[in-house]
């Protein structure tokens, strides 16, 4: 196994660019999830394979909702 040195991790802060990603996932994710579930259009059973969907495929899912699913509920 490879050891780090401290000052060269990613988690150190000298390069947070992973940090900026999970904020970036995190925030898409909880509005793509209030998204789903606070909408009338869609069947219980929809709603579950898109938050499958959501959080198993971290940004792209989040970013599928807002492209086909938000967007066929409101036709």
């Amino acid at each position: 196994m490879m050891q780090v040195p401290p000052g060269e991790s990613m988690l150190a802060g000298s390069r947070s660019w992973p940090l900026y990603l999970f904020a970036a996932w995190a925030i898409g994710a909880a509005a793509a999830l209030l998204s789903i579930w606070l909408g009338r259009h869609h069947a219980p059973r929809v709603k579950v394979i898109w938050t499958v969907l959501v959080i198993a495929v971290p940004i792209v899912g989040a970013l599928a909702w807002f492209v086909l699913g938000h967007q066929r509920r409101m036709r």
